[in-house]
């Protein structure tokens, strides 16, 4: 799914993620904010992303970046998958400028029993982040 920008006044949803990836840039300054939802074949979504982030807000140096997934649920082919994702969601915000100290990720731990879908939501207007777990 390409990224998407999301304007003053609207909740950024990330939608159902279990080995997907959810990543939400956000401009405390002008309550605006881009997001993506990375699937396994869609991860250079999030370096256009960051590109048109950083190009419309000016610099890194005042974005927050908020990042959910989960970590591995599934045989160990679907882990290497996750894992993959993880390390390339790290090393592309590492590499972009945008800043640690603003950037937050929350990966899901796996569950024995039941199989849990987080939801991240960024309110653009107050900054305010919620995760949800959802067993399904």
């Amino acid at each position: 799914m390409p990224h998407k920008f999301i304007p003053p006044g609207h909740i950024a949803d990330s939608g159902l993620l279990s080995t997907c990836i959810a990543v939400f840039i956000y401009s405390r300054q002008h309550h605006e904010a881009y997001g993506v939802h990375l699937g396994s074949f869609t991860l250079d979504n999030l370096d256009y992303m960051i590109r048109d982030a950083i190009a419309k807000f000016g610099s890194p140096d005042g974005l927050e970046v908020y990042v959910a997934g989960s970590e591995s649920m599934f045989a160990e082919s679907y882990d290497m998958i996750t894992m993959h994702k993880q390390e390339y969601v790290i090393n592309a915000l590492k590499q972009s400028g945008l800043r640690p100290e603003n950037t937050f990720i929350q990966w899901t731990p796996p569950h024995a029993e039941d199989f849990i879908m987080t939801v991240m939501t960024l309110d653009v207007d107050s900054g305010i982040v919620t995760l949800t777990h959802k067993a399904l």
